[in-house]
Formats: C-alpha cells, sequence, structure tokens
C-alpha cells in the first residue's frame, strides 16, 4: 500500500523538476532610449503614433483621441454622463443623482457603449462647478469642446486636467442639428397647439 502512494508522490516531483530546469532564459531587446521609438497604437489601423506627433492643435473626434497614446489635445464630444466609482464599471449613461467628479463625453449624443466614451476628469477648484452634470442637467447631450493632456483614465485615454472648454457651434452643413430647446415663458395656450384671439 505504501509503494502505491509513494509512485505518484515520485511522479509529481520528477514532473515539478522537469518544469524547473527545462525553461530557457528569455532575452528582451535592450532599450535605445533615444527618443525616436515608435508606440503602437491599440487599433485595427495599425497606425503607429511616435511621440514627436503625439501634441496636436486640431479638434479632434473622440475615436480619433482614441488613437493619441499621450500628449495635448482639443478633443469635442457629446457630454452623456459620468463615472460613478473607481472604474468604468460604474459608468452611468445619464444625469446623476448625486454631484459626480467626472464627465463621459462621446461622439454620439446618444451613445449606448460606456466603453467608446472618453472619461473626463472634473477638478474641484476649477471645473467641478461649472461644467458637472448633477449642477448643470442641461449640459446633458450637449456638444463641448476640451483640451488637455490625453492618459489613461478609468483604464481608457482620457483628460484628467482641462485646460480649457468651449461650447462649439452646430453646422447644419456637417449633417449635425441643433439640440431642442424648451420655451420657459409662462403663459397660457387654450385649446392645445391653437390660440384662439
Amino acid at each position: 500500500m505504501r509503494r502505491l502512494i509513494r509512485l505518484p508522490f515520485l511522479f509529481a516531483v520528477v514532473l515539478s523538476l522537469n518544469v524547473v530546469t527545462g525553461c530557457e532564459r528569455i532575452e528582451l531587446p535592450e532599450e535605445t532610449g533615444e527618443g525616436d521609438e515608435v508606440v503602437e497604437v491599440p487599433d485595427d489601423t495599425d497606425t503607429p503614433v511616435t511621440p514627436d506627433d503625439s501634441e496636436t492643435t486640431d479638434t479632434l473626434t473622440i475615436s480619433e483621441a482614441f488613437q493619441v497614446t499621450a500628449g495635448r489635445v482639443c478633443v469635442k464630444g457629446y457630454i452623456v454622463g459620468y463615472v460613478s466609482g473607481s472604474t468604468m464599471r460604474g459608468a452611468v449613461l445619464g444625469l446623476p443623482d448625486a454631484p459626480n467628479t467626472s464627465m463621459l463625453i462621446a461622439d454620439n449624443p446618444y451613445e449606448t457603449d460606456p466603453l467608446v466614451c472618453m472619461p473626463v476628469r472634473l477638478e474641484a477648484d476649477t471645473y467641478r462647478p461649472v461644467l458637472n452634470l448633477y449642477d448643470h442637467p442641461d449640459y446633458y447631450r450637449r456638444l463641448i469642446g476640451l483640451s488637455g493632456q490625453i492618459e489613461l483614465y478609468y483604464g481608457l485615454p482620457g483628460i484628467r486636467d482641462i485646460e480649457d472648454y468651449n461650447w462649439p457651434t452646430l453646422h447644419a452643413d456637417e449633417g449635425q442639428l441643433a439640440l431642442p430647446s424648451l420655451d420657459d415663458s409662462l403663459q397660457h395656450v387654450d385649446d392645445g397647439r391653437s390660440v384662439s384671439e
């Protein structure tokens, strides 16, 4: 009986020794440190972005900004939500019911996939009071232009430090329609839509 117990034990010892001694060292390429290295872009086009080309002054869409790995960018997108918590699992595409510290912007004002949205941090002393959705629900699905440093934020390319923002105008020739606004004037309309005098 003892002989049967020793056989699997010996087999396991011999197998583990074979695995430990059978592995070879993997040689990694040396870094040049010359600043001319190519940074791989995580998309299907395989277009490399060099560190010197990563800073741009052109206004990018959100999908174009995802191609940039680092540097200063100017982006335009629709405010579609915010992140509640510390990961993108807490992404909410809608209006908050409590103060928010970030916002999500997307190419489409009716975006339903948070992974194609760019997270933007709203700094407490500067941009949070003027841009958060909790205090300004009318900014929901509104087009905004932002400039700042792009870097990983919530695991996606995002803007942690806003440098400036603006409210771009929509042009009919670009195929974009202005979002409707509500008439908040106080008036009484008899018989629904028609007014009889």
